[in-house]
């Protein structure tokens, strides 16, 4: 019986047309993949009515509009993935209540307004990614809240302001990525804290200035990407820096300055980018 089936996995298919509505009826899914496929339309309210033991839903890289159902709050959500698609509206704070969810991408759309503070209490993040979308506001320091994230990609977006210190009291932040905003301020030396984790550090094309905390960037021994360009940041990248270039893994692989930064201690250590 349809109504039995639980998992539904259609990815990478050419399937035209919308989603249908009869998925609603299949009251013991859990799971719905529809990654890659060319379904248009909007995410219809009679599939997250019906099915409301979803967990898992990809969506993304389709061709859908229209906003983010509130209802999704009301699923006990564990994986959201709608990116790379044509959805608009604001983030809808009821995705706040998915509280066990670890997976959020909603990059490559046309979504607006700021992040909601309710979505701080999703706590199980572990990915979260708003990347190439028309995001605004501030970013906030109650991302210290999100315990469990590991990567947080945000760039390519209109954040203003400074990047808050909290940022680096993220325990297992791996990958963080801002660039592409119009970000101002410093990078705080308190970057040092995350030396276990952090692997990418991205925050090139912004508006951010001051000297370069090297005393910290210097405790990033796991570092792999460091991509500062196109900023008015000063002072100079040291012989210590240089010496962790490298390509095996826990190598420092890219990195890149603006050329208000000196970088001549070793040749072919920085890419001076502007």
């Amino acid at each position: 019986m349809m109504t039995d089936m639980w998992r539904l996995i259609m990815q990478r298919n050419r399937i035209h047309g919308t989603i249908p509505t009869f998925l609603g009826q299949m009251t013991n899914l859990v799971s719905l993949f529809f990654l890659g496929c060319e379904f248009t339309g909007t995410i219809p309210a009679e599939v997250l009515q019906g099915a409301s033991l979803l967990g898992t839903i990809h969506f993304g890289e389709n061709n859908l509009v229209g906003s983010i159902p509130s209802l999704l709050g009301q699923l006990p959500l564990r994986t959201l993935h709608l990116a790379e698609n044509f959805m608009n509206g604001t983030i809808p704070s009821e995705l706040g209540l998915n509280t066990q969810m670890t997976y959020l991408e909603l990059q490559n759309n046309d979504f607006e307004g700021s992040i909601p503070t309710e979505l701080f209490q999703a706590t199980a993040l572990n990915r979260l990614r708003l990347y190439d979308n028309d995001l605004t506001g501030t970013i906030s320091p109650m991302f210290v809240e999100l315990a469990n994230l590991e990567d947080l990609r945000i760039g390519n977006n209109f954040f203003s302001g400074t990047i808050p210190e909290e940022i680096y009291e993220i325990p297992g932040l791996v990958d963080f990525r801002a660039e592409d905003n119009n970000i101002r301020g410093t990078i705080s030396p308190l970057i040092g804290d995350l030396n276990a984790t952090i692997r990418r550090y991205f925050v090139s094309n912004n508006e951010m200035t001051g000297t370069l905390p090297l005393d910290a960037i210097h405790m990033l021994t796991n570092l792999n990407t460091l991509v500062l360009h196109s900023n008015d940041f000063s002072g100079s990248i040291s012989a210590t820096v240089c010496d962790e270039k490298g390509s095996r893994f826990f190598d420092l692989q890219n990195l890149t300055v603006p050329p208000t930064v000196n970088c001549s201690v070793r040749s072919n250590c920085c890419d001076l980018v502007a």
